[in-house]
């Protein structure tokens, strides 16, 4: 999904008749800024029904150039990582949330 296609839907989806193609863009820029802001703050991201974001740090390692195949050394660096709440999964699963197992 591109950004555009993103901010679309979002208005396409919105029931105020207000709201322009602009404020959604805004809005959508702003949740990302905050999301980046919080995760170089405090290394953690939730939204319950959705998941959470957490900042993770990774190791120096040996690689190899995707062209040429000669081995290249990695440096350490961060990296986000996601894990899903159980919300998430049942609905890629096909399965309501409000449906539990007996």
């Amino acid at each position: 999904m591109r950004r555009n296609y993103l901010v679309n839907t979002v208005l396409e989806n919105c029931n105020d008749d207000y709201a322009s193609r602009r404020l959604v863009n805004n809005i959508v820029d702003s949740t990302f800024k905050v999301i980046i802001s919080e995760l170089k703050k405090q290394g953690k991201v939730t939204f319950s029904s959705f998941g959470t974001f957490k900042v993770s740090n990774r190791k120096a390692r040996d690689g190899r150039h995707p062209k040429t195949g000669e081995p290249i050394k990695l440096k350490a660096g961060k990296t986000v990582r996601f894990q899903p709440a159980q919300g998430l999964k049942e609905a890629l699963n096909g399965k309501p949330q409000w449906e539990k197992e007996s």
